[in-house]
Order: C-alpha cells, then sequence, then structure tokens
C-alpha cells in the first residue's frame, strides 16, 4: 500500500494544529488502517471507504491539515480538492484479467486535479510509466487540449 510505504520511509512535518486535528479525526474513522497512517499526515482514498470517512479525509485534504493524500482514479472526476502536485503512479489499471491503458480523457482528469484555479496558481503533474511507454505518454501528454 502506497500510503503505509510513504509513512514508513519519510517524515511529514505537521504543526501542533494538524497533529491535534488529525489525532482527534481518527476518533471518528471506520476503517481500522486509515486510523493508523492519518497521525502521520498522509491517508487513502478509494470508492470502497464509507461515504463517512470519504467526508472526512476529503475535508481534512480540502482544509489542508492532510498534506499527502494517496488515491485511486476516484478523485479524477468532480471532486475539487486543494492538490498542488499530482502524481500519477502508473499509466495502466487492471480490469478483467488484464493491465489496460488509462485513456487520454482519464489522465486529463488526474493531472487537472493538480493547480485548481480557486486553490493554488500553479500546479506539478508528474506520471509515473514503463520505459516501452514513456514516448507514447509524452507525446499522448502533449497533444491534450487543456481548457
Amino acid at each position: 500500500m502506497t500510503s503505509k510505504q510513504i509513512t514508513q520511509n519519510i517524515t511529514i512535518n505537521l504543526n501542533p494544529e494538524q497533529k491535534q486535528i488529525l489525532m482527534s479525526a481518527t476518533a471518528s474513522i471506520q476503517e481500522v488502517k486509515i486510523k493508523e497512517i492519518l497521525v502521520n499526515g498522509v491517508c487513502y482514498h478509494h470508492a470502497g471507504l464509507s461515504p463517512e470517512d470519504r467526508r472526512i479525509v476529503e475535508d481534512l485534504f480540502r482544509n489542508c491539515n492532510l498534506p499527502i493524500l494517496v488515491t485511486t482514479c476516484t478523485l479524477a472526476m468532480g471532486v475539487n480538492l486543494p492538490a498542488h502536485l499530482v502524481i500519477i503512479k502508473s499509466t495502466k489499471y487492471y480490469a478483467d484479467g488484464e493491465y489496460r491503458d488509462y485513456g487520454e480523457s482519464m489522465l486529463q482528469q488526474m493531472i487537472g486535479r493538480a493547480g485548481r484555479p480557486q486553490f493554488d496558481t500553479s500546479a506539478t503533474a508528474v506520471i509515473l510509466t514503463t520505459a516501452n511507454d514513456k514516448e507514447v505518454r509524452i507525446r499522448r501528454v502533449r497533444s491534450l487540449v487543456w481548457p
């Protein structure tokens, strides 16, 4: 699990207020694995979370009390959160017994989560892919039409 690896390998400098808010939030969280990592300033988000856990995690991130949020593509559509940096860990997803490429529109949605105008004036997106797919991905991202 990426969020657990992050907590094991880096230390996030949280201010005392953030620490207190995150510690308090663990009392309301249902998922045990989230309780274990949240106090470190890292959490994850996916479609399988309970609606209440999703709301708490999104609010913590939106209010800048949760510095790192690891997510599946569930946040690519419709949720407006203040991400300055988006890292796409893979350009493929697993479905029906095989790995498939994300389409350009999905990549654009994921990249577009960084630097939302009401939250930020700049942004960074990092796409991790295989060496074989690198040139194809560069061409595809450069060909995207941005609003």
